[in-house]
């Protein structure tokens, strides 16, 4: 048989529909470029909530010296396509920036 159940166990009543979101890493104030290569290399996939699209841009106009917190909602996972295969592979959102 190839399927599998996952359980999902909340301390607050959840309703249908509700999104119910994880995350991936603990953070101690990471840059945005470092959640993205931790991600990538822990769980192969660049994360595209809005919250990691809005840091990369204000973190490109800053020098890359924002320290926001990532937070619950930032586990929105982009599908594994031909560059992500790659462990070695950049994100090209963070390409060029050092970490």
């Amino acid at each position: 048989d190839d399927h599998f159940a996952f359980v999902v166990r909340t301390t607050k009543a959840v309703s249908k529909g509700e999104e119910l979101c994880i995350s991936y890493l603990f953070t101690n104030g990471d840059n945005v470029a470092v959640r993205q290569s931790t991600l990538h290399h822990g769980w192969q996939f660049w994360c595209q909530c809005e919250l990691c699209l809005n840091e990369l841009s204000v973190e490109k106009e800053k020098g890359g010296k924002n320290k926001a917190l990532c937070t619950f909602k930032c586990a929105t996972l982009k599908a594994r396509t031909s560059h992500t295969q790659n462990r070695r592979s950049k994100n090209p959102l963070v390409q060029g920036w050092s970490h």
